[in-house]
């Protein structure tokens, strides 16, 4: 299969070890570009300073970057593939069966569905914290009508945060 070779960014033997270290970690042929894709930044962030790698090569020191940014990628892969399993025995949906319905003509109406139904997750505390920033007040504003200290507010907006992103509407939460 042929990867793209990044041709003016990066040096060829460096693309040729990034494919090498995935291939090495299990990834398949139709994940190397994806993987790659998300390598190349890291590897060009990547700057090697002889002084301070205790005798190791530029490439060694790059390998332990490309197989640190590999394995984030596998693991968070992973997670998705549970959240998908957890989202099909909530649903009771079959292996055999799409987990998600047929698009509807109005895309608009699924995704205030979603967002409504994401809303219901939320606890109570929660739902009261998002109504007060609607309003226009600020964490500050609800700490002190709550009595307690700002990040308090602040914790609990970064949870709904998570959940939100979790269920692939980061969008609706700013």
């Amino acid at each position: 299969m042929r990867h793209n070779n990044y041709d003016g960014l990066l040096e060829q033997w460096k693309v040729q070890l990034m494919i090498r270290r995935a291939r090495r970690l299990g990834f398949r042929p139709d994940e190397i570009d994806d993987a790659l894709q998300e390598l190349v930044l890291d590897v060009l962030a990547f700057r090697f300073e002889p002084g301070k790698s205790n005798g190791a090569t530029e490439a060694t020191a790059l390998t332990a970057v490309i197989d640190k940014r590999l394995r984030t990628i596998r693991r968070a892969w992973r997670r998705y593939q549970k959240y998908v399993a957890a989202l099909r025995r909530e649903r009771g949906v079959d292996e055999g069966r799409d987990l998600w319905p047929e698009p509807a003509e109005d895309a608009t109406a699924i995704l205030i569905l979603d967002v409504r139904e994401a809303i219901a997750m939320l606890s109570a505390k929660e739902r009261r914290l998002c109504r007060a920033l609607l309003a226009g007040q600020t964490l500050a504003d609800v700490a002190r009508r709550t009595g307690c200290d700002w990040h308090v507010p602040a914790r609990v907006l970064a949870h709904v945060r998570r959940q939100f992103q979790a269920l692939g509407l980061e969008g609706w939460v700013a």
